[in-house]
């Protein structure tokens, strides 16, 4: 069966079994459902047991507490329920729409990129979860390279690893590991870095992609998302800045809303030499970023967001 198709309960059991999570699978089912209908139309409400929900609390009373719990959010079992929603809601459409006709200048993307820089060689699936939509680009690009990555501590990493050697692509825990990649597919990814655009310029810096398929939600409430974000590319002092993630009102020097972050992430893409391709694809959910023969220079480009 192919990977796009892949969203019924057998399989939703499949990854359960695979991963040998140590959950009530009906339990899991039934809240992740839920956790979609409730995504889907904001006048459902949860029920006060719901998996997905109590995570999603978890995780922001641990932001505003100054210690994010990621360990305790992305290693709970019960997190299936959170990825296989956006799976099935999300990630899984914007690597189909990238094969649909007529979608930029009356071909396909993937058309547009192989008329671009010729035949696609290598593609990185970034933060990718159990790796469905992994295994969907490989599908795709049955002749390229196709990695995918993710926190190798996790239960979704062994899932990952172990569908990857069935199905013909590789994981490895760290992106900036992959050089000159050819495509970049990030579906709700930079929103789980505190310090987004400085992961951004490692990703540029190391992986430099001639494209970057990006589905940002910023400004959406989600297990690992954030209200604020630091914006600048000094790393060295991020554990001290908590204290100014949890605090309300307005923003200070490198401390940015969701709103503005994404905002900067766009400029800060644009400043390094991409282009946002003008699509037909809805609620342009993915972005298509295309890099420019010539390139700014990261240390010049990192001024622009503070002018």
């Amino acid at each position: 069966m192919p990977f796009d198709q892949k969203i019924t309960r057998k399989d939703f059991d499949d990854i359960v079994h695979g991963s040998g999570l140590a959950v009530d699978i009906n339990v899991a089912w039934n809240d992740a459902k839920e956790h979609i209908m409730v995504s889907a139309d904001s006048n459902i409400k949860y029920s006060p047991t719901n998996k997905a929900k109590l995570l999603e609390d978890k995780w922001y009373k641990s932001v505003k507490e100054g210690e994010p719990d990621y360990d305790g959010v992305y290693g709970d079992p019960y997190y299936i329920t959170d990825i296989w929603a956006c799976w099935k809601m999300y990630s899984r459409d914007s690597v189909k729409v990238l094969g649909r006709p007529n979608k930029i200048n009356g071909i396909s993307v993937i058309e547009h990129m192989t008329n671009h820089i010729g035949e696609i060689k290598t593609v990185v699936d970034a933060g990718c979860g159990f790796a469905y939509t992994t295994g969907q680009l490989k599908e795709m690009f049955p002749d390229a390279k196709v990695t995918g990555t993710n926190l190798k501590e996790t239960w979704q990493y062994g899932f990952a690893k172990k569908l990857g050697l069935t199905h013909g692509f590789d994981m490895v825990p760290e992106i900036t590991t992959l050089k000159d990649v050819d495509l970049i597919f990030a579906s709700e990814y930079f929103e789980h870095f505190y310090e987004p655009i400085a992961h951004l310029k490692d990703i540029l810096d190391n992986c430099n992609p001639k494209f970057l398929v990006c589905a940002n939600g910023f400004t959406g409430d989600a297990i690992g998302h954030f209200d604020f974000y630091r914006v600048d590319d000094d790393l060295e002092e991020s554990d001290k800045q908590w204290n100014l993630f949890s605090q309300k009102g307005e923003p200070k020097g490198n401390i940015q809303t969701d709103d503005e972050t994404s905002k900067r992430f766009g400029k800060y893409l644009r400043s390094r030499g991409y282009t946002k391709l003008d699509t037909n694809i809805f609620n342009s959910r993915p972005n298509i970023w295309q890099r420019d023969t010539v390139q700014t220079p990261a240390s010049e480009s990192f001024k622009e967001l503070f002018d």
